[in-house]
């Protein structure tokens, strides 16, 4: 970390103060690592009510794609993250190169068409249907809305072959029953369980760390286990 660098300027730190709740910062590139990734922070709160620290801990988009990957090879589908103005947060496949010039990469720049051809489809308000990739096969996609950073709506796109999960169902079938329940739900579900697990609920624990220290209770102080090597660190 430079000598330079002080917490308390950062943005992640002066909305945990002025917000009584977590807060989710974008992407942006770490100081200490260059990697990027999202920062979460929340206020710690004394018996009185005051604001008296700001716990935060850094993960990088490389750790939800990892997640993202793993569910996708249960599932036999791409799953993608993407923000309103198509930028790529997090992907179950590679996709080259994260950052160009600074920036995100964008859903522009990938050779997949039939993402190209889901997100499209969401600019015209279909949020579920069919898409063709570049060797005209056919693919069932499902977009959902959901909000992780705390000013802007993210997407989590998914996408599988129709011949792989339809089989010989009629496309009323698959397209009422498959997409409702199936797709959207077991998802959503599943990426939120993970992150709440993973992110939110150590991220407890290290404010309660804090607190413990503050009040010089060091027997209180517990190592916190997480699959994200930040939390382990910090809690160490």
């Amino acid at each position: 970390v430079p000598a330079t660098f002080d917490a308390r300027t950062r943005g992640w730190y002066q909305n945990a103060k002025i917000n009584n709740t977590l807060y989710w910062t974008k992407p942006y590139i770490f100081a200490s690592t260059k990697s990027i990734g999202l920062t979460a922070a929340i206020p710690t709160i004394d018996k009185s009510g005051k604001k008296i620290k700001v716990v935060a801990a850094d993960f990088t988009l490389e750790s939800l794609s990892t997640l993202l990957h793993e569910r996708a090879e249960l599932l036999d589908e791409d799953l993608i993250i993407f923000s309103s103005n198509k930028e790529i947060l997090a992907a179950s496949f590679n996709y080259g190169k994260k950052v160009t010039a600074g920036q995100l990469t964008t859903i522009d720049t990938l050779k997949s068409v039939k993402i190209k051809n889901a997100y499209q489809q969401m600019q015209k308000g279909k949020f579920s249907g069919e898409v063709e990739d570049q060797k005209n096969e056919t693919f069932i996609y499902s977009i959902s809305p959901f909000k992780l950073i705390s000013d802007e709506n993210l997407y989590l796109a998914t996408l599988a072959q129709k011949s792989t999960v339809i089989g010989d169902l009629k496309q009323t079938l698959y397209l009422t029953i498959f997409f409702s329940l199936c797709i959207t739900g077991i998802i959503s579900i599943i990426i939120w369980f993970l992150l709440n697990s993973w992110v939110i609920k150590p991220l407890q624990g290290l404010k309660q760390i804090t607190e413990s220290v503050a009040r010089h209770d060091f027997d209180a102080v517990r190592h916190i286990k997480s699959r994200i090597v930040e939390f382990n660190d910090l809690s160490s």
